[in-house]
């Protein structure tokens, strides 16, 4: 009798594992169609992170503060 439980509980364990994998798997492809894809294209359609749908201009630079260059100034950097 133990060894039909013991085999019982092999046999269990492996379909467990099937089975959790294939939920796994199931999960994760839901979470990617259903939450990161919608998300992506409502971030790429809503936003312009380099900046190329300003109007043409001579410089496509973006316009920077001067860096101080004085000691006290590069020793607070971090």
């Amino acid at each position: 009798m133990r060894e039909i439980l013991s085999l019982m509980w092999k046999r269990l364990g492996i379909i467990a594992s099937i089975v959790g994998d294939v939920q796994g798997r199931f999960i994760a492809t839901l979470f990617y169609y259903t939450i990161l894809v919608p998300f992506g294209l409502i971030a790429r359609m809503s936003s312009d992170p380099l900046r190329r749908q300003i109007e043409p201009a001579n410089s496509y630079w973006l316009e920077r503060p001067p860096v101080p260059t004085e000691l006290d100034a590069a020793k607070r950097q971090g």
